[in-house]
């Protein structure tokens, strides 16, 4: 995957026009689905276009690399994210599910629970603020492919099933808040999924999540509640902590 990268960035890396490298790391903790992610990501931004007189009219290519443990599960993407304008986004790109760890919400003799799974994506963003008031709502669709096993198989971070072999799926995400102060932010976020073949569904809701960042730091907590098709109504807890560095065009407050 990483000599896929380089090739893709080929195009951008000896352009005279504004480039830079960005990156980024993250925690993440989460009670139900329960997983513990460590996230990092590696991304090359190319200047595309600037309004000099307003500071968020410009638009921007992003090729990024990522790379995720969850300890039941590894995750390797690549992508290319496409700015017309600043605050809307295209992504399209290639992800690796390596499960290899029993999930112990759910019985997995009825389900194929490890193994490798493939996605192609297609994902869209938009990103909007007003005074005190931010929104931020995500929209993707992917065609999962697994080569082994007879069962229908999971995507683990939805927690849905997928059909035997290939199946199509998508997510909905949104975050509706209110900055407080400087530092600190409330807000809602709601997370919806379903698989194409198999007719399952799942959905997070997090009535309140409140952040606080300063620099390159962020930090976010939340409490809900997360049902599935495959499991019942459960109490989600969910903590994530960022760090960015670099110099990236991406609006990240």
């Amino acid at each position: 995957m990483l000599k896929y990268f380089f090739i893709l960035l080929c195009p951008f890396i000896f352009s005279p026009a504004w480039s830079q490298w960005d990156y980024k790391f993250a925690t993440r903790a989460r009670t139900f689905p329960s997983s513990l992610l460590i996230d990092s990501e590696l991304g090359f931004n190319q200047l595309l276009w600037k309004n000099p007189i307003s500071p968020y009219t410009y638009g921007f290519l992003r090729p990024t690399l990522n790379y995720s443990e969850i300890g039941i599960y590894r995750v390797g993407q690549l992508a290319l994210e496409f700015y017309p304008i600043s605050f809307f986004k295209w992504r399209a790109g290639f992800m690796q599910e390596d499960g290899h760890v029993k999930r112990k919400e759910l019985d997995c003799s009825s389900f194929t629970c490890q193994g490798k799974i493939q996605h192609r994506f297609l994902q869209t963003q938009l990103t909007l603020g007003a005074k005190d008031f931010f929104f931020q709502g995500k929209l993707t669709y992917a065609e999962a492919q697994k080569k082994e096993g007879e069962y229908p198989f999971l995507n683990f971070e939805n927690m849905i099933a997928l059909a035997p072999q290939k199946d199509h799926w998508q997510q909905w995400q949104w975050v509706l808040g209110k900055k407080i102060t400087e530092l600190y932010a409330l807000a809602i976020l709601e997370q919806r999924a379903s698989s194409q073949s198999q007719g399952v569904h799942s959905a997070g809701h997090y009535a309140l999540l409140l952040r606080s960042g300063q620099g390159p730091i962020d930090v976010f907590f939340g409490a809900g509640l997360f049902h599935s098709d495959l499991t019942k109504n459960s109490f989600s807890a969910l903590f994530q902590l960022n760090y960015s560095g670099g110099q990236s065009l991406v609006i990240r407050k």
